[in-house]
C-alpha cells in the first residue's frame, strides 16, 4: 500500500492513503497532516501499517443506537421469545435513547459509567447489571466484527447488586423428630 504526499495551502503537510472501495464502491480516503514532511512521513507510515495489520478499526458514522438495533436484530434469533423481548425493552427504553447521537468509534468508559449513573437515579442494581450484561455481549460482538478495536463495557465495573435475603420464617425451622 501507498501513500501520497502534499503541501496545503495553509502550509502544513497531507499524508494520503486510499482504502479498497466499501460495500458500495466508493474509495474511502484517510489522511495524516503534520507542519514538517518528516513527521508527515512517519505518521503516514504508521497509519500504512496498522492499515496493513489489520490493526485499522473504522465503523464510520455508525451511531451506539443503530447498531444495538442491527445488533439485536441479528442475535435476537438465538433468544427465546421472553429473552428477546427483554433485550428489546431494555435497548428500546434505555440505551438507544441515551446514547442517542453518539458515534460507536467515540463510544468511551466514562459515557457508560454516566450512563449507569443516571439509570441509578430511576432503577435498581439489578437492572442496571442486567443492561450492562446486554451491553457488554453486544460491545463483545462489535470488536469481533472489526467495528470497534476494543469493548469500553470491560473498563467499567459491573454494578454489583445486594443478595436477596429470604425473609425468616419460624414456622419452618421448627422440625420434631
Amino acid at each position: 500500500m501507498k501513500g501520497t504526499f502534499r503541501k496545503r495551502p495553509d502550509g502544513r503537510w497531507e499524508g494520503r492513503v486510499y482504502l479498497p472501495p466499501d460495500a458500495n464502491g466508493k474509495r474511502v480516503r484517510r489522511s495524516v497532516y503534520a507542519e514538517k514532511r518528516s513527521e508527515c512521513q512517519r505518521l503516514l507510515n504508521a497509519l500504512i501499517y496498522q492499515l496493513e495489520s489489520s490493526d485499522f478499526v473504522d465503523c464510520g458514522k455508525l451511531t451506539v443506537g443503530s447498531y444495538l438495533q442491527t445488533w439485536f436484530r441479528v442475535h435476537s434469533g438465538k433468544l427465546a421469545d421472553t429473552t428477546s423481548q427483554t433485550y428489546k425493552n431494555y435497548i428500546d427504553r434505555h440505551m438507544v435513547p441515551y446514547f442517542k447521537g453518539v458515534k460507536l468509534k467515540n463510544l468511551k468508559p466514562i459515557h457508560i459509567e454516566e450512563f449507569y449513573n443516571e439509570e441509578r437515579k430511576r432503577f435498581k442494581e439489578k437492572t442496571i447489571l442486567q443492561i450492562h450484561r446486554i451491553f457488554s455481549r453486544a460491545l463483545h460482538d462489535a470488536v469481533k466484527n472489526s467495528l470497534i478495536k476494543n469493548n469500553p463495557c470491560q473498563l467499567v465495573d459491573a454494578p454489583s447488586p445486594e443478595e436477596y435475603i429470604l425473609p425468616y420464617r419460624t414456622s419452618m425451622l421448627t422440625t420434631t423428630f
